[in-house]
């Protein structure tokens, strides 16, 4: 379970998006927000999360794009444009199915021939982003330069 603080507009932040359980707590006014006179009213959210997250990248086949996508290092790739290279994987990361990479400036497409059940997104200039699609989940995923 998770605590939810409420205290004056942070209620609207708490019910944003979704319907929650929540199970009304008394917070002793030595854990207040600062916001409070002598007591805040937090909530315990008692909600299951999912065992699992729905669509992921499971594999690369580039070690320089791995390396980046776990840490941020933008060193050993052969892209300059890293901040376009992370909003790729962050999509691709998020994608539940390949269908959902067909976003505005991804140029996504099947790949045909000895590639066939690949798919590839624009990077950057002539590199592309290629991955396979397993079980809802991204895999080999490379950079590779077309031309």
């Amino acid at each position: 379970m998770q605590a939810v603080h409420r205290c004056g507009d942070d209620w609207a932040n708490i019910h944003a998006g979704s319907v929650k359980q929540l199970v009304p707590a008394i917070v002793p006014a030595s854990t207040a927000c600062g916001n409070c006179h002598d007591y805040c009213k937090a909530f315990l959210d008692n909600r299951k999360p999912l065992p699992y997250k729905v669509g992921m990248i499971r594999s690369f086949r580039d070690k320089a794009l791995e390396r980046f996508f776990a840490t941020g290092d933008g060193r050993r790739l052969s892209v300059q444009n890293t901040k376009r290279i992370a909003n790729v994987l962050r999509s691709l990361d998020d994608a539940s199915r390949p269908e959902d990479m067909n976003l505005p400036g991804f140029r996504f497409h099947a790949l045909v021939g000895r590639d066939k059940g690949r798919y590839a997104v624009s990077a950057s200039g002539n590199w592309r982003m290629t991955f396979g699609w397993i079980e809802g989940d991204a895999v080999d995923v490379d950079l590779k330069d077309y031309h």
